[in-house]
């Protein structure tokens, strides 16, 4: 405005104030249509209209398009966290239950199942925070993630381990 002000063509002053700003598509396409509307001559409460719409529409395509994310990823965290290894867990503790009188190989299969188990559980959990973190574009928020997720799932899956042996 100050530009214009100080006798800037206002096409120049618009180019001027889109340089201001980081580049956008849709400040891009405001500029222009500002642009066309004063060279045209018409009003500018139309293409103000049309760009307002385009732009609550895109914000909500981006929220919409956030959540689906967020959804995501906390299933993920959710699942590689909290349920996979508790009814892995589980499934070993019944195993070891079901096992527990065939002698020796079932002390191996008991062995087995259990580090088996183990490492199953810390590679989901590895690859779900990295995973998560990769959905929020930060793969050092997926290293913080798997190294919650570690812990945590292996006191889920002993836990579960316990309530069914």
């Amino acid at each position: 405005l100050q530009r214009i002000r100080n006798g800037s063509p206002v096409p120049q002053a618009l180019r001027a104030f889109g340089e201001i700003f980081p580049p956008h598509p849709l400040m891009e396409r405001a500029r222009h249509v500002w642009a066309q509307a004063y060279t045209s001559g018409h009003a500018w409460n139309d293409p103000c209209m049309r760009l307002a719409k385009e732009g609550m529409t895109v914000h909500a395509l981006q929220r919409e398009r956030e959540a689906a994310l967020a959804v995501e990823k906390y299933t993920i965290l959710g699942a590689g966290g909290l349920l996979v290894p508790l009814l892995l867990g589980l499934t070993t503790g019944v195993l070891g239950s079901f096992a527990s009188g065939a002698g020796d190989s079932s002390l191996v299969l008991r062995e087995t199942a259990r580090l088996a188990g183990m490492g199953y559980v810390f590679l989901y959990a590895i690859i779900a925070g990295v995973f998560a973190g990769w959905m929020n574009g930060s793969l050092q928020k997926g290293g913080e993630y798997a190294l919650w997720l570690i812990p945590l799932s292996q006191l889920l899956w002993r836990a579960g381990q316990h309530v069914a042996g």
